[in-house]
């Protein structure tokens, strides 16, 4: 009897999801991450298979979700833990980490935050007031209360962060009941963190991590990623005493302060709030900013903060505030960024127009005396030559911030430097530009911001005593162009590579000038730094392509060849920007690490070898010594013995006296011994004992 066993059938969809799983669970980062695609698109598929002629209908979409729900529930589940950071590293209780582990969770963040946001805009939802997305965001905000540890809650944190584009409240009407019930989670996720003795825990703690060297770093290198979470610090401390802020407290921790004030108002989007937050704080923040502003990090938080305030602020004494510390810092230390703050006065203050001309003229002196510069004086250019040539601070800066505001004052306010009745300054300036422009610097950034306020200069329309001054800019622009056109001496280094794979380091000396038919051009497009501007990349290209051509050991034996190409195709290349090269030399070659000791081990190598050649010679050199003494031995034992043959024992008897002579002889010597002459013409020795 035949029994027919029924067998169902599997369903495909469903296994290729449960693969997918184990896929996502796999520990490895890179196996993972195609399947975030995949899960980034599951629940926006059916927009997908309306587009396919002959797809699936509505009702399998939806036989489709329900039976992939569950497991996509187990997903989510998933990449929740996945985003979680291991247990070892949150207790190091560090912001950066090498190890791979924590390298895998935060490369894989992102694309899981990303899956999970397309989910919760997709998930499913049978409330027609309630979307999927809420639902969503309900449960996120319950696991957050329930979490039972840092790296659980850093997770939902991370997570929750994403979901905020879920909902923008800003497009919600108040009456609106989604926008009562999202504002209730939210408020039911940082309930727990209302109280001032949490917030005072958590400042403590944020406090505590930024006063580290490296932690305050790394937040000014990422400004935009920290923007938010400063805002949160200055308003978890809202309202807190600032009486621990004092003239004792050390000046990092004040520039630490200054930072997180400077990057926290910049977070602040409604300027009235900046505004008003500003006021309330600016007594502590004066204070603490003239007694401390000796100490560069302080001077530099501190202007990133004025000129964060300065176009929202209307308190007039507070921008009157900032203008005097401004310029007692620019007077007293090298400070040239406070100009920055001035310049912002000019542009977003129009009341303050007026102060600002009196600003200007204290600028000015502050900036003369940092160049030497005394106006109208015989020495005044020799005084400032030698000022460039022996600078203790940077001068290209300096100039580039104060002809930065100049500019923007003529562009704001032209009428404060170029009115008729009183001119004096504008007249001093110019002075000291035509100056400035005159002498051979050698500070092209100097020559730039001269000349980019000469331009906005000479577009205005002019009279009286500024007129005249006109013709004494044309006379120092001619003298400027003696020294633009004269050859300059540009040294330049290049690292690069042989034909061998060698690495070898020249060092080029050009003698460069440009083509006077072209000088307008030049002037236009590439302006006085041409050289810094093209020399530079145009050798370290040519250098490149020669360089390429020989061997490591060509470059020394072929040493003229090499210089003379090197020399014509640098030239050719320098005509299309219409410089002209006189004379290009190679002052310096030197191989790389690896290949000196190459050739280092290479000459040791020979070393040995021809040490192993000469003791193989010297060892040669002893056995033919040897050969020839044993022949000479037994050429003369054969004498000996043909010679005994002949005369019998006579000879015998002569060697022996031969021997006693020499022993008496060198016995005579000896103080012990003494010699008794005889009759017969012998003589007889006798061994006295000194002790007797």
């Amino acid at each position: 009897m035949d029994y027919v066993v029924s067998v169902e059938k599997p369903d495909l969809s469903q296994e290729f999801l449960q693969y997918l799983v184990s896929c996502t669970s796999f520990p490895v980062p890179s196996v993972v991450e195609p399947t975030l695609e995949f899960w980034y698109t599951v629940l926006d598929m059916h927009r997908r298979w309306k587009d396919v002629v002959g797809g699936f209908t509505s009702e399998a979409w939806a036989d489709f979700v329900n039976a992939a729900l569950p497991t996509i529930q187990e997903v989510v589940g998933l990449l929740l833990r996945r985003c979680q950071f291991p247990a070892h590293y949150i207790q190091t209780n560090k912001l950066q980490s090498d190890h791979p582990d924590v390298d895998d969770v935060r490369d894989l963040r992102r694309d899981i935050g990303d899956a999970l946001l397309s989910l919760f805009s997709n998930w499913p939802s049978d409330n027609l007031t309630r979307p999927g997305s809420f639902v969503c965001l309900t449960h996120v905000v319950q696991m957050l209360q329930a979490a039972s540890n840092i790296q659980e809650l850093d997770a939902l944190l991370f997570v929750l962060d994403y979901m905020v584009e879920l909902f923008d409240l800003d497009d919600l009407e108040p009456s609106d009941p989604m926008y009562t019930a999202v504002l209730e989670v939210w408020q039911s996720a940082v309930h727990e963190f209302v109280g001032l003795a949490v917030r005072g825990d958590c400042i403590q703690l944020l406090l505590a991590t930024i006063n580290q060297d490296s932690v305050h770093h790394i937040l000014q290198s990422q400004e935009t990623a920290y923007g938010d979470f400063l805002e949160a610090l200055l308003r978890f401390g809202h309202n807190f005493p600032d009486s621990a802020m004092g003239p004792s407290t050390p000046p990092h921790d004040v520039a630490c302060v200054m930072y997180l004030l400077a990057r926290g108002l910049r977070g602040i989007q409604n300027l009235s709030i900046r505004d008003a937050f500003l006021s309330q704080e600016w007594p502590l923040i004066a204070a603490i900013a003239a007694y401390h502003g000796s100490h560069p990090k302080v001077r530099d938080n501190a202007v990133e903060m004025f000129v964060s305030v300065i176009p929202s602020t209307a308190n007039v004494e507070t921008l009157v505030a900032i203008a005097h510390l401004s310029l007692g810092w620019h007077d007293q230390y090298a400070a040239p960024h406070a100009l920055s703050c001035l310049s912002l006065l000019a542009s977003s203050q129009p009341t303050l127009h007026p102060q600002v001309l009196d600003y200007l003229v204290v600028a000015f002196k502050s900036f003369c005396g940092k160049f030497n510069y005394i106006p109208n004086a015989a020495s005044t250019r020799a005084a400032l030559l030698d000022r460039f040539q022996h600078p203790t601070e940077d001068l290209a800066l300096e100039a580039t911030q104060f002809f930065l505001l100049l500019r923007q004052v003529l562009r704001s306010a032209p009428t404060l430097l170029c009115r008729g009745g009183d001119s004096t300054l504008l007249l001093d300036i110019l002075h000291f530009c035509c100056d400035v422009v005159a002498v051979d610097h050698k500070l092209p950034d100097v020559t730039d911001a001269v000349c980019g306020f000469f331009s906005d200069l000479l577009a205005m329309d002019h009279d009286g005593p500024v007129e005249a001054l006109l013709h004494r800019i044309a006379y120092a622009w001619v003298e400027s162009l003696l020294v633009f056109v004269a050859i300059s001496t540009i040294s330049t280094k290049t690292r690069t590579g042989t034909k061998d794979l060698q690495t070898v380091n020249l060092r080029l000396r050009i003698m460069v000038r440009p083509d006077e038919l072209f000088l307008p051009k030049i002037y236009s497009e590439l302006g006085p730094s041409f050289n810094e501007r093209v020399l530079p990349s145009i050798t370290n290209e040519i250098l490149k392509g020669v360089v390429a051509q020989y061997n490591a050991d060509q470059l020394l034996t072929s040493r003229e060849k090499v210089s003379r190409q090197i020399s014509e195709e640098l030239a050719e290349r320098a005509k299309q920007f219409h410089l002209l090269l006189d004379d290009v030399a190679i002052t310096h070659l030197t191989y790389g690490a690896e290949f000196t000791n190459a050739v280092e081990q290479k000459q040791v190598a020979f070393q040995d070898a021809e040490r192993s050649k000469f003791i193989v010679m010297k060892a040669e050199q002893e056995r033919q010594a040897a050969i020839i003494k044993a022949e000479g031995e037994s050429d003369a034992a054969k004498l000996i013995s043909d010679a005994v043959a002949k005369s019998g024992s006579g000879f015998i008897e002569v060697q022996r006296i031969d021997a006693a002579r020499e022993i008496a002889e060198h016995l005579s010597k000896s103080r012990n011994i003494s010699y008794l002459p005889s009759g017969n013409g012998g003589g007889i020795l006798l061994g006295l004992n000194a002790d007797a």
